[in-house]
């Protein structure tokens, strides 16, 4: 198998392809902290959507999903949603009780090693955003928002490169720094990290403003002259995304760490650096002391599904089943499928599967033929991650029905 260095154009393209059905068998691993706050919001009835956008922007692939979410047709957007207050706005706090809550559920536990792994791309990818938006506020103060998002990002493809790539350590450093460690993997792998980034972008449908920055993260970019908000995006990506941070910290060893790139890339002298730098600082220290809040922290994965499942089912039995007025519906129309509530029926012209928040509003809609439906198509058209084997048999049976 060729380097990803010698790949074509058209190789790549297909390598893309390839490493976006494969994302089917992974899932970006979660940190208990996070889960935690999400369950500390959800119980809690006086919760706001800022609450939740405060505690969502710290996790990438939570944050992909819901700005796909956001983007779907269901929610008709003239303009793509590329902010994430923006998006959790769209959202309402019962779509976001609901669709959080069911990530958490399906997010397996991780081998130390690769726990060990996302934690330190976690950590990192929070601050690289705080460090972006900072800079992103001196330069073009309108897309603050988006480069938040860029930040957190451009290294999601890391931690799924063990799973993905065979004996990748012996080949990189995922610790290593930035610059030395996509110089080995193009040279020595099939594909890279930002490859898989890549094809996490294609499957949560993010807008090409944000796409196209962590695709290009690792690419010189051009002339500032004349720019447009991708462009500077750009810029942000590849400054954050080449800085070396310190391992204890998360953060940058100096006040003003590579300033020559910085003046380079981005027009910024080394006072301006260091300014943005201390705000970005600040801005990880507040983030994370949101973290050292929660009380008796959880870090066994499997207790907190646990307890994610126990509250979703408790947001279920509550609010959903009631407002749906399902006391006479067939209990087989209706099951939890990647952690959501999902109800398939059929009418007049075929069948339709439906995602449904604790409001019991729907969330989205997928239409089918009934006689070719799959429990994988249906995932699939509902954006929902891969069903457990009872939640596989539950729905063949149903599509059965519908179909007899």
């Amino acid at each position: 198998m060729k380097p990803r260095n010698q790949l074509t154009a058209a190789e790549v393209e297909g390598l893309i392809i390839a490493l976006e059905a494969r994302l089917d068998t992974v899932g970006l691993p979660t940190q208990p902290e996070v889960a935690k706050q999400v369950i500390k919001l959800v119980s809690d009835p006086n919760s706001v959507v800022g609450a939740y956008a405060r505690v969502i922007k710290t996790d990438a692939s939570l944050a992909g999903r819901l700005l796909r979410l956001a983007n779907s047709a269901h929610f008709a957007q003239r303009v793509p949603v590329t902010s994430l207050d923006r998006a959790c706005i769209l959202l309402g706090v019962e779509r976001l009780k609901a669709v959080t809550l069911g990530f958490y559920l399906s997010r397996g536990a991780a081998t130390d090693r690769d726990a060990k792994l996302s934690r330190h791309v976690w950590t990192q990818s929070v601050f690289r955003a705080c460090l972006a938006a900072s800079l992103a506020r001196s330069i073009m103060p309108r897309v603050s928002s988006e480069a938040f998002i860029v930040g957190l990002l451009i290294d999601s493809g890391l931690p799924l490169m063990p799973k993905l790539a065979t004996r990748y350590e012996q080949h990189a450093d995922p610790f290593a720094a930035p610059a030395k460690l996509a110089a080995a993997e193009s040279a020595h792998l099939a594909f890279t990290h930002v490859d898989v980034a890549s094809a996490l972008c294609r499957r949560w449908k993010l807008p090409a403003m944000l796409a196209k920055p962590i695709q290009w993260h690792h690419l010189p970019p051009r002339s500032r002259e004349g720019e447009v908000a991708v462009n500077v995006l750009h810029r942000l990506a590849y400054f954050v995304g080449a800085l070396e941070l310190e391992p204890d910290s998360a953060m940058p060893a100096t006040p003003a760490p590579m300033a020559n790139l910085a003046t380079r890339v981005l027009g910024l002298n080394q006072d301006s650096l260091a300014l943005s730098v201390r705000s970005a600082c600040d801005e990880y220290r507040a983030t994370a002391q949101m973290f050292q809040d929660i009380a008796d922290p959880l870090t066994d994965l499997d207790a907190l599904a646990s307890i994610v499942h126990h509250r979703l089912v408790g947001v279920v039995e509550e609010t959903v089943v009631p407002s749906m007025g399902f006391a006479d519906v067939d209990e087989n129309t209706r099951f939890l499928l990647g952690g959501f509530l999902v109800e398939i029926a059929r009418d007049d012209q075929g069948g339709v599967a439906s995602v449904c928040d604790a409001k019991g509003e729907c969330l989205m809609s997928y239409r089918f033929n009934v006689g070719d439906a799959t429990p994988e198509s249906i995932r699939d058209g509902l954006g929902l991650d891969a069903q457990t084997d009872d939640e596989v048999v539950a729905m063949k049976a149903r599509l059965q029905r519908l179909a007899a």
